[in-house]
């Protein structure tokens, strides 16, 4: 089974690096932060090594269960498959696999709008990742939608305050499990670990489509054409 490009591999760890508050008072900084730290929306992201060959590509033993901040930002951001880290994008639009939790079906406004800290998967991936996920969902569903417009919406990760102390020091309030939005009051005392994207455009694929997937005209190909989100510095 491949291991995904953007699970977390053995010895890949946070670099801790000490945070105080921006001399505006909006949010927080690293005390000897750098360009790279912020993505285009002024948000901070966690500092994390990467085990990488001389291809760019992760190597170690897989943490199954974690995913590295650093290269889910850049698959979402860049639109890449979050399996083989190739060009997700086919002709359409991209594929995106939830897995929804219950007995209860979906939602009736689901999957318009949906927003997600899953990256994309390539056609060539898609079918044996989700048999994957249906395996592991147990009582729920795997479904597979493809979105022709996924966009940059917000971020997940830890959420900061300013110290009663004062002298610019922080302190750790909750790690948010939901995502942030951009725009959102709190996002500049925001450490970010994941990107999400919000869908739209959607429609669902037909499960019984995912076993012919890789047959030529069954989903559109794959092509290696710029990422709908230009890479960042």
């Amino acid at each position: 089974m491949p291991v995904p490009y953007i699970t977390l591999r053995q010895y890949e760890r946070e670099v801790l690096s000490p945070l105080k508050v921006r001399r505006d008072g909006r949010g927080i900084c690293y005390v000897n932060e750098q360009p790279p730290d912020r993505d285009r929306h002024g948000v901070l992201w966690m500092r994390y090594l990467q085990a990488l060959d001389i291809d760019g590509m992760p190597v170690g033993v897989p943490e199954w269960s974690q995913t590295h901040p650093v290269r889910q930002r850049r698959a979402s951001q860049q639109l890449l498959c979050q399996v083989c880290s190739l060009p997700a994008r086919a002709d359409d639009g991209c594929f995106f696999l939830e897995v929804c939790s219950g007995e209860n079906g979906l939602p009736a406004e689901w999957p318009e709008g949906h927003v997600t800290t899953e990256p994309p998967l390539c056609p060539a991936c898609l079918p044996t990742e989700a048999e994957q996920r249906r395996q592991l969902a147990g009582l729920g569903q795997a479904v597979v939608v493809m979105a022709a417009t996924p966009r940059p919406y917000g971020v997940a990760g830890v959420l900061f305050s300013a110290a009663p102390s004062g002298r610019r020091r922080v302190a750790l309030e909750e790690t948010i499990g939901d995502v942030v939005p951009y725009g959102d009051s709190r996002i500049g005392w925001m450490l970010a670990s994941r990107l999400a994207l919000r869908l739209t455009d959607v429609r669902v694929v037909p499960p019984d489509s995912l076993t012919t997937a890789r047959r030529p005209g069954t989903f559109p190909a794959a092509r290696a054409q710029p990422a709908h989100v230009p890479e960042e510095r």
